[in-house]
């Protein structure tokens, strides 16, 4: 007599399902993973790093930053490249000191988030936030020297745990 436990009889019925249905659901996700531009492996425009160099004040900001902020606001901005000209263009035309889009909403919401996105790698509304970016943002490479951003240790594996000379 062959001995079939509840548990065993279970992984049969586990493995029966998963070779029926595993490869439909795989193949399909492949469809739509393939179907479906993706912006996240966009390049950021020489006018982004720009207008990038002008808002963070570096010469050559995080380049894997870059691409994530211009991937996640190419999704939210459908019309972002000619918006970043009118941006650059405002930035010019502007007196030196605080800098407020006026007038114009979606290159205000534009401005903010690039802001946002550089300094402290968060993009999106208050309700909503995407992180993008932690430890190489604006923000803490303007510290670096001075502070540790607060994920890391300032010591060697298991420091806290030998008497301070």
């Amino acid at each position: 007599m062959i001995d079939y436990s509840r548990r065993r009889l279970l992984g049969y019925g586990a493995m029966v399902v998963t070779a029926s249905f595993g490869g439909k659901l795989l193949t399909g996700r492949a469809r739509a993973a393939t179907a479906m531009p993706r912006s996240a492996d966009l390049a950021p425009t020489p006018r982004f790093l720009a207008l990038s160099r002008l808002l963070t004040g570096y010469a050559e900001p995080d380049a894997g930053l870059a691409r994530r902020l211009y991937a996640a606001l190419h999704d939210d901005f459908p019309l972002l490249d000619t918006q970043l000209d009118q941006l650059a263009a405002l930035l010019a035309r502007a007196p030196s000191g605080p800098f407020v889009p006026t007038g114009q909403p979606q290159l205000a919401t534009l401005y903010q988030q690039l802001l946002g996105g550089w300094y402290l790698g968060v993009l999106g509304p208050k309700s909503a936030p995407r992180c993008i970016a932690f430890e190489n943002t604006v923000s803490y490479r303007v510290v670096q020297r001075t502070l540790t951003p607060p994920s890391y240790c300032v010591g060697e594996p298991t420091f806290w745990a030998y008497k301070p000379a």
